[in-house]
């Protein structure tokens, strides 16, 4: 799944401008696994995606993690599930 966010007045993070991209496998319920974030029209295959991983107890958020330990923007949405996180 993903989406463009356009009009966004939230935090950098979220980003307006960005695309973004929701994993579920392995999550539960509705909770996404992974969200990633990267410019508009680019590839999931481009390394050009911001990549979070997200650990829940129920419906709360118990960590968040990123691909190679920062923020960049420098990761493949392709390869989310076998980066490393921390």
């Amino acid at each position: 799944m993903a989406f463009l966010v356009d009009n966004f007045s939230g935090t950098p993070l979220e980003g307006k401008g960005l695309i973004i991209e929701l994993d579920y496998t392995g999550g539960p319920g509705d909770q996404p696994t992974f969200i990633g974030w990267a410019p508009p029209s680019k590839l999931t295959s481009d390394a050009v995606w911001k990549i979070s991983k997200q650990t829940f107890s129920g419906s709360n958020l118990v960590r968040r993690q990123w691909a190679d330990g920062n923020t960049k923007f420098d990761n493949v949405w392709d390869d989310r599930a076998i980066l490393s996180y921390s």
